[in-house]
């Protein structure tokens, strides 16, 4: 059911929070367009995957049977053709998809679901959609074994997966806690067991995360076979850890983990110098440097949220640690337009395109009219930042202005990118020309 609502700022630098969504795809700015719409305003739309081929995965949480779906949106001319590839029903396919899809070189796309299963087993699957004489297939690769997940929480927490050379695949279950361990597990699903060679093949742990830990969150595998993903809540502060899981050095020995690097160890006027609350998956470029975000504080109690970097150690030392970008404080009553226009707290994957860029969305921020009496709130944008200079650039922050621009709004999931194009998902949709409120959407921008 559309709902109307209409709000407007009049205080120089004030900021608002609000979700939105509209009933009809249009372009909300020159390379923003809206290419699909949920046919529900409950049946979120949680992740995208774009496929070399052009089309676009999209998971939804609801879907005809209540449990979630999969939806292949399949390019034609100017626009884009919904079908369901799979309808998650509760059974042994399992339910309650992640919205994490992850391809590997052959092109096959991997998933999981949070939830059921065969014999009613509630701790999940491994899927996989493959394209089969041209169309996409899904198929339930693996049940997930008790003793992964945590006793009584379905799945667990599964997002992300990783490929090594040979095919093995690694995963994390977020909330995998027992007693003798704090929460989170790395879990490997051999290649044999993937390609069915050996179905029967065992799902082994091979790291258990500190108490500690803080809830891992990740991961991204490097050519060495090193793992790294980030904790919102870990470290010695409590405020945000980055970690490392690597192999074991001899032939049959322990992986081991620690975190690389621990937020809010120092501070200036109480406020986290190098930031705090690192949410998402960060990015690993072809050096090994890690790229990520986080969600407040930096730059000496200047920003709203940071771009950080780390570089890996030489000759056995640490690993360098760096702020990119600071996003400054929108608030402080001063009219000074930047090049973010007061975009703040990034809270999503970050992924590096092909020039080398840093690109994530930002939850918060931006305003229609900067300078004007009038300054109309944009909730989040897509932005760019230089791995070299930390300069920003608006890539795209015209979500859905309120009354001044149709668009989507409230950015949902991630970004997933297919050669120069970016695409997401909203909560909702807002018409600047009825005022109204609608289903989320998928959308894309361009260069």
């Amino acid at each position: 059911m559309p709902q109307r609502h209409r709000f407007t700022l009049h205080a120089a630098g004030a900021m608002a929070g609000f979700a939105v969504v509209l009933a009809g795809p249009v372009l909300a700015k020159s390379g923003l367009e809206t290419i699909y719409q949920s046919t529900s305003g409950g049946d979120y739309l949680i992740g995208t995957h774009a496929n070399a081929d052009g089309t676009v995965f999209v998971v939804s949480t609801v879907g005809p049977h209540g449990r979630g779906q999969i939806l292949l949106l399949t390019p034609s001319g100017n626009a884009y053709t919904p079908s369901t590839i799979k309808a998650f029903a509760c059974d042994s396919d399992g339910g309650s998809p992640s919205g994490s899809l992850v391809a590997d070189t052959a092109g096959n796309v991997w998933g999981m679901t949070q939830d059921c299963g065969a014999n009613d087993s509630r701790q999940g699957t491994l899927f996989e959609l493959s394209k089969l004489s041209g169309s996409w297939t899904f198929k339930t690769v693996v049940q997930m074994p008790q003793g992964i997940g945590q006793e009584g929480i379905a799945g667990s927490g599964y997002g992300k997966v990783a490929f090594d050379k040979k095919g093995n695949l690694f995963g994390l279950a977020v909330l995998g806690c027992d007693d003798a361990n704090g929460c989170g597990k790395i879990f490997e699903v051999p290649a044999a067991v993937l390609d069915g060679s050996k179905p029967k093949g065992k799902v082994r742990i091979l790291y258990n995360f500190p108490k500690d830990s803080g809830q891992p969150e990740g991961l991204v595998r490097d050519r060495n076979g090193n793992l790294f993903g980030v904790e919102y809540a870990g470290g010695a502060p409590h405020l945000g850890a980055v970690w490392e899981v690597s192999p074991p050095a001899t032939k049959n020995g322990a992986w081991t983990g620690s975190n690389i690097h621990q937020f809010c160890t120092t501070q200036t006027t109480g406020s986290c110098d190098d930031g705090y609350g690192p949410l998402g998956i960060p990015a690993l470029d072809g050096k090994g440097d890690l790229f990520g975000t986080t969600k407040y504080d930096g730059g000496s109690h200047t920003g709203n949220g940071t771009v950080w970097t780390l570089v890996p150690p030489s000759d056995g030392g640490d690993w360098v640690f760096g702020e990119v970008h600071t996003f400054r404080d929108p608030q402080g009553g001063q009219c000074t337009p930047t090049t973010d226009y007061g975009l703040y707290r990034p809270g999503y994957d970050t992924v590096l395109d092909k020039k080398g860029q840093i690109l994530t969305f930002m939850e918060q921020g931006g305003f229609f009219d900067p300078c004007g009496a009038s300054q109309s709130a944009i909730y989040g944008g897509l932005v760019s930042i230089s791995p070299v200079s930390g300069a920003d650039t608006i890539v795209n922050n015209q979500f859905a202005v309120q009354q001044h621009l149709s668009g989507p709004h409230t950015i949902f999931s991630s970004p997933s990118l297919l050669g120069s194009t970016v695409f997401g998902t909203s909560v909702q949709y807002y018409d600047a020309g009825s005022d109204v409120y609608s289903a989320g959407v998928v959308f894309k921008i361009t260069p």
